[in-house]
């Protein structure tokens, strides 16, 4: 008869799911349509019903609730649990799992400690002494990617008894009816919002589209970003040459205002997206620059209606906008600069390409006044270049060739008196001017004149002439000329620092070459850039050709294979100067290299054949050490710093002396003694005496001792000392 009643209880329930399936249907939003089946779920037969919709982090966004009174409804919106908590919560709660659900008992220590502050049941406990009041059957709707998405809270269950297997498969159910809505809803809602983000961007973008005036776009700019975003503030700063934001339009509550009246904080924001070039935040205040390659021109700057932080993605819309506006506002200016310069612009393009084809000034000097005569349709111009205290016209052409190597006076001479006065001269009768245009019967072909210095910064170098035309000159083609003439000043500069580089550069190759070390510069592989006349010696290579390129060990050894020696290596990687002796297996030398990195990278490396410096030192050592005298050396602190094998033997004191004082095995009452002949050699002169050596078992031995300073660079550096 029990599972009779079962069987019904379960068909009355689907039939209850199937009327919510029908009604949500009829339902115009997704809180209807959640409250259809909260209302459905309390119908199976629980008091209090809560549903809680919650986003990626788990924190509530929306609650619907069934069977609450007012207050406890309040409540729970009022103060929604936090998302980590909940994040910590489902780590711990597995072991109440019953199906995809769980049970939670009231009485656990756990349960009551994270959950004992929820709303408190009304209900006395029943017959099932596996139920209190204070249990709670916990539902999570899950997403198609498995995440939790809400949470379903069922309790105070009609028969007051723990909820079957059957009761919590059926909420499951309706859980996941619940589940695949709420999902579908969030698509839906997300595709909607893309939409309208996708059109409120193409609007934004014709909008800006539509002027290219600098002021208009700003303040469409602002009323465009109150229009589409939820802020109460707008500020439009425009970038300026020194990187600092200046306001340009500052919109309030929709409303144009006096953009001097902008905060200080959205000022504050503007400085820093414009000098970081990346969107800044605090609190509710937001600023996203707007970005044209490598720099900010503008930036924008919002603050939210609600004091809240601007929501993501309202925050990315915001930065597609700037982007949007980057572009237009780049337009903007370069369009009202373009007004303003297109007459300039015409008349100095070919020159400053010319002035760019060569650093060879006569080429330089002669393009440059073909464009002159041209642009100005002169029949002639010349140019003067300042030699000491006269002027030598230096290139001509047309009328002007005439006058090609002539020496104008600095005064008398109009060409003079524009470079004393660094301004520019317009004669249209150059007969009544008081100084004569220029020497010799040429003067007399030149009827009207315009005369510009060059300038540069240190001062004129000479003097632009243009000659001969129909019409009268006038200032603006003085300004023209003016223009042309700086770029032959400038011509002229980096004529010469070409030219002094270029004498430079034959300077530095002579004395490159005449380095007695050989030389080599690297690039970061070790490969050789450059090489010196004793590089390529002790390379075996007349040739730098022959050497450009090839790796540096095994130009220099003939040796292809792996090397550890190789300082330069070593100095290319730990960017220092490193030194070090190298054995050429090859050839049976000892270079002594030194290589120091390159401030644009690789190494400067010098090298020098030691072998007969190597070879010179064994010998030495040889003689030494076999020597029957006991040699020693002292450094000018008087430390043992060498011994050979026949002073080892008289000390009687092992290798273990090296490093000890020198006066160890001298006799106290002569040490004073020995340390004045000491004095005497470090001053320079060698001295000789007899004295005693006490070994370590008390003998005394008496030894003759000629000592003579040790000098390494011309310094005495210590004593060496023969017994």
């Amino acid at each position: 008869m029990a599972a009779m009643r079962g069987l019904q209880q379960e068909r009355d329930h689907l039939l209850l799911l199937q009327e919510a399936l029908a009604d949500v249907e009829r339902a115009r939003t997704l809180s209807e349509r959640l409250r259809v089946f909260v209302e459905a779920i309390r119908r199976i037969g629980f008091g209090r019903v809560t549903l809680t919709l919650r986003d990626a982090n788990l924190n509530a966004r929306e609650i619907v609730t069934a069977g609450l009174s007012e207050d406890e409804d309040r409540s729970l919106r009022e103060s929604p649990v936090a998302g980590d908590v909940w994040r910590r919560r489902m780590l711990a709660i597995e072991r109440f799992r019953i199906g995809n659900s769980y049970y939670l008992d009231g009485r656990d220590p756990w349960v009551a400690e994270e959950f004992g502050g929820s709303l408190r049941s009304q209900l006395e406990p029943g017959d099932d002494p596996e139920w209190s009041p204070s249990d709670i059957l916990l539902v999570p709707l899950r997403g198609a990617s498995g995440a939790v998405i809400a949470t379903l809270f069922l309790d105070d269950p009609s028969d007051r008894a723990r909820p079957t297997l059957t009761r919590v498969r059926t909420v499951e159910l309706f859980a996941q009816q619940t589940a695949a809505m709420v999902e579908h809803a969030t698509l839906m809602e997300l595709a909607e919002r893309r939409a309208l983000r996708l059109q409120q961007l193409h609007e934004t973008g014709e909008m800006l589209a539509r002027s290219l005036d600098e002021d208009t776009i700003l303040r469409a700019l602002a009323a465009q970003v109150q229009r589409v975003l939820p802020v109460s503030s707008v500020a439009v700063f425009t970038v300026d040459a020194n990187g600092t934001p200046r306001p340009r339009v500052l919109h309030r509550d929709e409303v144009p205002q006096d953009e001097e009246t902008t905060d200080a904080s959205l000022q504050a924001l503007a400085v820093v997206a414009a000098q970081t070039q990346r969107h800044v935040r605090d609190g509710s205040a937001y600023a996203t620059p707007a970005v044209i390659g490598s720099t900010a021109i503008g930036v924008i700057a919002v603050r939210s209606t609600n004091e809240a932080p601007l929501p993501a993605d309202d925050a990315d819309l915001l930065q597609t906008i700037a982007a949007q506006a980057a572009a237009a506002m780049s337009n903007a200016a370069l369009y009202t600069e373009s007004l303003r310069q297109r007459r300039q612009t015409e008349a100095l393009a070919d020159v400053a390409r010319a002035v760019g084809e060569s650093l060879r000034i006569d080429r330089v000097l002669r393009l440059i006044l073909r464009h002159a005569t041209a642009l100005l349709r002169t029949d002639g111009a010349t140019i003067a270049l300042l030699r000491g205290d006269t002027l030598e016209v230096t290139s001509g052409i047309g009328v002007g060739e005439v006058f090609v190597g002539s020496r104008l006076p600095l005064h008398g001479t109009m060409s003079g008196r524009a470079v004393r006065s660094a301004g520019s001269i317009i004669r249209d009768v150059v007969s009544l001017d008081p100084d004569d245009f220029a020497t010799g019967d040429a003067a007399a072909h030149v009827r009207n004149t315009i005369i510009v210095p060059l300038l540069t910064v240190q001062g004129p170098v000479g003097a632009l002439s243009v000659f001969n035309r129909a019409a009268p000159f006038t200032q603006e083609d003085a300004e023209v000329l003016q223009r042309l003439a700086d770029q032959v000043a400038v011509a002229v500069v980096n004529a010469r620092l070409f030219e002094e580089v270029a004498e430079g550069t034959r300077e530095w190759a002579v004395a490159f070459d005449s380095i007695g070390s050989g030389m080599a510069i690297l690039d970061k592989r070790g490969r050789i850039q450059r090489t010196n006349a004793q590089a390529r010696r002790l390379m075996h290579d007349a040739a730098e050709s022959a050497l450009l390129g090839r790796d540096f060990h095994e130009a220099l050894f003939g040796d292809e294979s792996p090397c550890v020696q190789c300082v330069h290596l070593e100095a290319i990687a730990a960017n220092a100067v490193k030194r070090g002796m190298h054995d050429d297996r090859v050839r049976g030398r000892v270079l002594d290299i030194t290589a120091a990195p390159h401030p644009l990278g690789g190494a400067v490396v010098t090298f020098d054949d030691v072998t007969e410096h190597r070879s010179l030192e064994e010998r030495y050592r040889r003689v030494v050490e076999t020597s029957r005298d006991a040699i020693i050396i002292t450094d000018r602190d008087r430390r043992l710093v060498f011994a050979n094998p026949a002073a080892l033997a008289l000390l009687a004191r092992g290798p273990d002396v090296v490093g000890t004082m020198g006066d160890v095995a001298i006799p106290e009452h002569e040490r004073a003694a020995v340390r004045e002949y000491e004095d005497r050699a470090l001053a320079g002169e060698p001295q000789s005496y007899e004295g005693r050596v006490v070994r370590p078992n008390g003998e005394h031995r008496v030894v003759a001792v000629a000592t003579a300073p040790l000098r390494e660079l011309g310094e005495v550096t210590g004593i060496v000392a023969s017994m």
